[in-house]
C-alpha cells in the first residue's frame, strides 16, 4: 500500500489443469496485476492478468484480460457503478502450417445502479453491452437485476 487510499496485489498459479491420465502435462500459468484507489465517494479499481495453456498437440494458447471498474457513492446507500472489460486471444498452430485464434476477442461495458437496502441486504440492476470478434449469435445486450443476502 502505497499511500492510504491505495492497494496494489500480484498473483500467480502455475498447475495442471486436465488430469495427467487424460492429456500428459498439460499446465496453465497465470499472472496477474490489480490496483485499487478509494478517495470520498469515488472507488477505482482495475485488473490484468496473462495466462498461457499447454495444449496438447498443439502447443502453448495465450490471453491477456482486462477489466477497469468506477463507482461513485451517490448516497451511503445508493451507489452507481461502470465496467470496462476486454479479452485478447493468442493464435495457435492451425495444423496445416499457418496460425488461427483460437478464441475471439471480446469486449462488454456494464453500467449499474445499486441500493443497499440494510447492512445484509443490498439491490443492483446491471445493463450489460458487449461484442466479440467474427459473428455473435448470442447477442449483444443483457438487463440483470441481482439481490444479494449477506449472513
Amino acid at each position: 500500500r502505497p499511500a492510504p487510499e491505495w492497494s496494489i496485489g500480484t498473483s500467480f498459479s502455475h498447475g495442471s489443469y486436465l488430469l495427467d491420465d487424460v492429456a500428459g502435462n498439460a499446465d496453465q500459468t497465470t499472472y496477474g496485476l490489480d490496483a485499487a484507489f478509494q478517495h470520498h465517494h469515488w472507488q477505482l479499481w482495475g485488473e490484468v492478468m496473462y495466462s498461457s495453456f499447454e495444449v496438447p498437440n498443439v502447443g502453448d494458447a495465450e490471453c491477456v484480460f482486462y477489466y477497469l471498474e468506477a463507482k461513485y457513492k451517490i448516497t451511503p446507500q445508493l451507489f452507481a457503478a461502470l465496467r470496462w472489460n476486454q479479452s485478447f486471444f493468442g493464435e495457435v498452430p492451425d495444423g496445416q502450417g499457418g496460425s488461427a485464434e483460437w478464441d475471439r476477442d471480446a469486449w462488454r461495458a456494464d453500467l449499474s445502479l445499486g441500493w443497499r437496502i440494510s447492512r445484509h441486504v443490498q439491490a443492483k440492476i446491471q445493463y450489460s453491452i458487449g461484442d466479440k470478434a467474427g459473428d455473435d449469435p448470442e447477442g449483444d445486450q443483457l438487463l440483470a437485476t441481482q439481490l444479494t443476502v449477506r449472513f
